[in-house]
């Protein structure tokens, strides 16, 4: 159940370190937002996307993830993707890519002020890093930087910044310019998010599992809701050079069970058509 906008698939760094750092002293008189206590007596443990095993999460005593399971093979009946996640004092510092238990990426996050940056390393020796900046209550304002790098024949920008309201992720604008060889090209990418008045069964889940947030939205694109409520509605308007090339939204009916009041089932459309319906199986919390 992929989105077709890159756009959408950065947000997942957003909200990973959103939940990542809220761990810390908050310097801001604003009060935390609260998480009902029905909502965090359970933990998703296996996700599904049209009937079919979608992520599987195995937890530690804390419940932070210990491991995650993802990209099911309905013919092996395994998943081909296993995330280990690392942690110090509660707070995760790292991780281990494997496919089909080989590893192939491993992740380090060093956290200094109001910076966190993102070091990795792939296999054959190659490293990158990723870095972003937060606000005083811990959320990410800016993913990469709004400077210009320039070299002998090429300059590139690439930053996201978001906005937040109510505990809840409303909206984020992407930037992204290159200039290569006399040939150049800018797209920019805006989102709008909405939300209902339902305490999010989900919010504590990706409170004390920040990195989760990272990958189920870099990797597969997925609309999960981190925050205080649930996604109804999220509008993505996708523009290159001066020209808009799409315009796309996407709507979530989310379904409630009638006893426990948990999240169940979410039914999900693209332009009203329909791209499958995800649902969730729980485990009380220990």
């Amino acid at each position: 159940m992929k989105m077709k906008h890159a756009i959408l698939l950065k947000t997942g760094v957003a909200l990973f370190v959103l939940a990542a750092v809220s761990c810390k002293k908050n310097e801001t008189t604003e009060p935390p937002i609260p998480i009902d206590p029905p909502v965090v007596s359970y933990l998703p443990v296996t996700v599904y996307d049209d009937g079919m095993p979608a992520d599987s999460f195995v937890y530690n005593d804390d419940n932070t993830v210990a491991k995650l399971y993802y990209y099911y093979n309905k013919d092996t009946k395994k998943y081909a993707q296993t995330v280990t996640f690392k942690y110090t004092n509660g707070k995760c510092v790292g991780m281990e890519r494997a496919q089909n238990d080989v590893v192939y990426q491993t992740d380090a996050l060093v956290y200094k002020g109001n910076k966190v940056t993102n070091y990795t390393t792939y296999m054959g020796g190659r490293k990158d890093s990723a870095f972003l900046t937060l606000d005083n209550r811990n959320m990410v304002t800016l993913d990469g930087s709004k400077d210009t790098l320039r070299g002998s024949d090429f300059e590139s920008m690439d930053y996201t910044e978001f906005t937040y309201a109510n505990g809840n992720l409303v909206s984020h604008l992407h930037q992204h310019y290159y200039k290569d060889n006399g040939s150049s090209n800018s797209v920019k990418g805006e989102a709008t998010y909405s939300y209902d008045d339902k305490a999010n069964t989900l919010q504590y889940f990706f409170a004390v599992n920040p990195y989760i947030a990272f990958i189920l939205s870099w990797e597969e694109g997925n609309m999960f809701s981190t925050g205080r409520n649930n996604l109804t509605k999220l509008m993505v308007v996708s523009t290159s050079g001066s020209v808009v090339k799409s315009t796309d939204t996407y709507k979530i009916t989310n379904i409630f069970d009638e006893k426990t009041g948990l999240l169940s089932k979410q039914q999900l459309t693209e332009n009203d058509k329909p791209m499958g319906e995800r649902t969730y199986r729980f485990i009380k919390i220990k």
